[in-house]
Order: C-alpha cells, then structure tokens, then sequence
C-alpha cells in the first residue's frame, strides 16, 4: 500500500485532471495502509464530490477511516449516508450493524 500512496502522490503533483477521484483513491490506500488519520486528512481537503460515483466511494471512504479511529458515531453517520446513495451493497449493511453493536455494547 505504501507504493500505491507514494504513486497517489506523484500524480497529484502532475496535476492529474480527475482531482477528487485521485484524492478518494489515495485515502482508501492510506486508510488500507493503516493510516486512517492521513485518509480523513485527504479526503478533509476536498468538497463532497458533485458527481454521484465519487460521492458514492467518499462516504464510505470515511466511514471505514473513522471507525478505525473509534469514531463509530460519526462513522455511522457516514455510512448511513452512503446507503442512501446505494443500499444494495451488503458490506456496508454489515458495517453499519457492527458499528451499531460496538456503541450498544459500550453503553
């Protein structure tokens, strides 16, 4: 993942045209990295995206970052809205039911 970012990196300084779809990738590889706190970061330095495709990566972009992070309120609040976006994908169900089971637990 390391390699993925620094690649990540060299486009943004190339000024690749697709600036949010670059953002949203390299924040999905630095959270996979295990770097949830650069991902949030990155993705804090753009707008959510007008077009619906990248909104529907940012969401859950954020969501995975912040649970890492053991923010599971605003994580769910992501993810809840990337399910209104598209509620077909069963990942994000079970993530939602996991960070729901996580704060009920913790209460």
């Amino acid at each position: 993942m390391g390699r993925a970012i620094k690649f990540f990196n060299q486009a943004l300084k190339f000024k690749y045209p697709e600036h949010e779809r670059l953002i949203i990738e390299m924040a999905t590889a630095q959270n996979e990295a295990g770097r949830p706190q650069e991902a949030l970061s990155s993705l804090g330095g753009i707008e959510q995206p007008a077009d619906p495709s990248l909104t529907a990566q940012f969401h859950p972009v954020t969501a995975f970052a912040q649970a890492r992070l053991s923010q599971s309120a605003a994580a769910i609040e992501a993810i809840r809205t990337a399910l209104q976006i598209d509620d077909s994908s069963a990942h994000y169900w079970e993530f939602l039911t996991r960070e729901l089971i996580k704060i009920d637990e913790s209460s």
